[in-house]
């Protein structure tokens, strides 16, 4: 098993306010799968260490709380969003997981490759 990148601070809001503005509206259980799909981890409860982090973006605007443990896109300034672009695609190299193997924040068999040939 590969050892997974713990985010923490501004670059673990970086990657929820970027997942959310590709994803839509997510779950923190969704966050948490995605997050785990692209090689990352959270430090302590994931259940509370992301909705902490989303409410920094939540009172900057950047994301928007729909419901309990419910969160969407908001608006992200075009150079905040060039910054978290960037630091994201770096985040994601370092960690080895350039694409997500989550098509639209939802995954299923549909999302994959099958070897019907035997």
């Amino acid at each position: 098993m590969t050892e997974r990148k713990c985010l923490i601070g501004l670059e673990l809001r970086y990657m929820l306010a970027h997942t959310l503005s590709q994803s839509g509206v997510l779950t923190v259980a969704e966050l948490t799968d995605l997050l785990a799909a692209d090689g990352f981890t959270v430090a302590g409860r994931p259940s509370k260490t992301i909705p902490d982090a989303l409410r920094w973006e939540v009172r900057r605007g950047r994301v928007i709380r729909r419901g309990r443990g419910l969160y969407g896109p908001g608006d992200i300034p075009r150079s905040t969003e060039h910054r978290i672009k960037t630091r994201v695609a770096k985040l994601k190299e370092e960690a080895g997981a350039a694409s997500s193997s989550w098509a639209g924040g939802r995954s299923g068999p549909w999302n994959s490759e099958w070897d019907y040939a035997d």
